[in-house]
């Protein structure tokens, strides 16, 4: 696993890869941390026990497996082509149930065999996972549900299989680097899940004439999307909500309203909540003084943001940045368990 506290820019990536679509701009407030990120290529012949807190995604590129564990249906199997995210950290267990004639408790279908046979009786699963607390309850938990299932009619294989087929050759060839490759493709492929969930939801929504709320609804509103980005932008302004209704063309009143109809919390109280996300993001990834991390997500003192922090956190600035040390593990990525 990489070491994560390299980018030391205020700006941890920069908000120009926000400009653009509203998906664009969803994914670039979607926070992967550098820290406590690993991934690897798992070993059929070996069970994977993942402790609670840890966000995890399996790619499966051949084979049967079965994944059990807290709010994972009963008898749930995995098939070629398919894709799963645990983003609300569960503890879980995963097994590949490829001998012949097994299927643990997963209904084998006719072709199921067949699929078997051609990967040579032996499954391929890539798998990544960083710690959830990580997050700072990131708008992202809101928007997803405990599991998500991508099947390959999703469109997502498109996409992501090519890349898939460089994290396998990669961790085949062990080239100098080939660690942090795959870390970096990883992270790519759970944006695409990501990416492909939120715009399947949509859709059905929009289908089915459903008025959701969430962040990714939000981002997408003509009146709403424009505030949210501009709060995302500059969080150090000392937005109130005169300002923001200014932006959206409408009445302090009105845009209260419709603030709360689409976001699902009044606008000052989202304002917090990114100023807060963003501090953990500096916490976890940079080395800027806590004085620094203040003004830049609009606190005119310490005390003022370290009591805000406190309060949304439930713990000190300097208590959280030295959590980074203390992070839940991710399994292991050695490449003596990553071959198959």
């Amino acid at each position: 696993m990489t070491g994560g506290r390299e980018n030391s820019s205020p700006e941890l990536g920069g908000t120009n890869g926000a400009a653009g679509s509203p998906m664009s701009q969803a994914l670039s407030r979607f926070y992967v941390p550098q820290s406590t990120f690993a991934a690897a290529v798992q070993d059929p012949a070996e069970e994977l026990k993942v402790p609670p807190g840890l966000v995890s995604i399996y790619a499966v590129c051949g084979g049967l497996w079965e994944l059990a564990g807290e709010g994972i249906p009963q008898d749930f199997c995995l098939r070629s082509r398919e894709i799963v995210l645990l983003p609300h950290g569960s503890a879980h267990r995963l097994k590949c149930v490829n001998s012949p004639g097994h299927a643990g408790g997963c209904s084998q279908s006719a072709g199921a065999e067949a699929e078997m046979m051609r990967f040579g009786g032996a499954g391929r699963l890539i798998r990544g996972h960083f710690a959830a607390e990580t997050w700072g309850r990131n708008p992202f938990q809101s928007c997803l549900p405990p599991l998500v299932r991508l099947d390959g009619d999703s469109n997502i294989w498109e996409t992501a299989g090519p890349l898939l087929d460089c994290i396998s050759a990669e961790v085949e060839c062990e080239r100098e680097g080939w660690n942090a490759i795959v870390e970096q493709l990883v992270r790519l492929v759970f944006l695409l899940t990501v990416r492909s969930y939120l715009l399947q939801e949509n859709a059905v929504s929009e289908e089915k004439n459903i008025a959701s709320t969430g962040w990714f609804r939000a981002a997408i509103d003509p009146d709403i999307g424009p505030v949210l980005q501009m709060i995302t932008d500059e969080p150090n302004k000392p937005w109130t909500v005169k300002a923001l209704a200014r932006r959206s063309n409408m009445s302090r009143s009105a845009f209260c309203e419709r603030f709360r109809d689409v976001v699902g919390q009044p606008p000052l109280q989202y304002v917090t909540e990114h100023r807060m996300q963003k501090a953990c993001q500096y916490l976890h990834e940079t080395e800027l003084a806590i004085k620094q991390i203040a003004t830049l997500v609009g606190y005119s003192s310490v005390s003022s943001f370290s009591n805000a922090f406190k309060r949304w956190v439930g713990t000190a600035p300097a208590t959280f940045r030295r959590s980074r040390s203390t992070a839940t593990p991710a399994p292991d990525m050695s490449r003596s368990a990553a071959r198959d």
